[in-house]
C-alpha cells in the first residue's frame, strides 16, 4: 500500500478476461491523523487520497474492480481509515459523473460521500450534502440521500426511485 507518494495512476483489472475495470488517478496519498472535533489524535491514522478520479472502463466488472482499490487502499484487513477528498467518479460510456467534497470508505459494501455531492448525467444533475454509495451487494452502483432517494448509476441515474 502507498503512504506517501504524488501523481498516481492505479489501474484494476477484473472478470475472466482480466480487463481494465477502473483507473484510480490521484494527486498524492498521505497519512494525517484523524480529528474528534478539534484535536487530532495521533493513535488513529487516517490514509488520505487527494484529487481521487476513478474512472469506470466496465460497469458489469464495478463491484469486483472498486472492491479491489478498496481492499488496496484500506489493507487486506480493512483496518486503516481512508479518506478521499475532491472526489470525482466517471462512467465515460452513459456520461455519469459523480462527485464529493469527501468520502469515507465506511465499508467494503458502502462509501459514505459528504461535503458537495452532486451526481450528474446528460440529462439531469442532483446535488446533495451527503449519500451512501453503495459499491457491492443488491444495489451495487447505486446512490442513496439523506432522504432515501436511490439513484442508479448503471445503466443512467435518469431513472431515479425510492425504495
Amino acid at each position: 500500500m502507498i503512504l506517501n507518494a504524488r501523481g498516481v495512476t492505479l489501474p484494476f483489472y477484473a472478470g475472466p478476461e482480466n480487463r481494465l475495470s477502473l483507473l484510480v488517478k490521484a494527486d498524492r496519498f498521505a497519512k494525517e491523523n484523524q480529528r474528534k472535533g478539534f484535536f487530532r489524535i495521533g493513535v488513529l491514522p487516517l490514509l488520505v487520497v487527494y484529487d481521487a478520479n476513478l474512472e469506470v472502463r466496465s460497469s458489469y466488472h464495478f463491484s469486483q474492480a472498486v472492491r479491489q482499490f478498496h481492499h488496496y487502499v484500506a489493507g487486506k484487513d480493512l483496518k486503516k481509515t481512508v479518506e478521499l477528498r475532491g472526489f470525482t467518479l466517471t462512467v465515460p460510456t452513459n456520461g455519469v459523473s459523480l462527485t464529493a467534497t469527501k468520502v469515507r470508505l465506511i465499508s467494503p459494501e458502502q462509501w459514505e460521500l459528504s461535503g458537495r455531492v452532486r451526481l450528474s448525467d446528460r440529462q439531469s444533475t442532483n446535488d446533495f450534502s451527503r449519500a451512501i454509495f453503495t459499491i457491492s451487494g443488491d444495489d451495487t452502483g447505486t446512490l442513496r440521500d439523506a432522504d432515501g432517494t436511490l439513484y442508479r448509476l448503471f445503466p443512467s441515474i435518469a431513472s431515479a426511485r425510492s425504495d
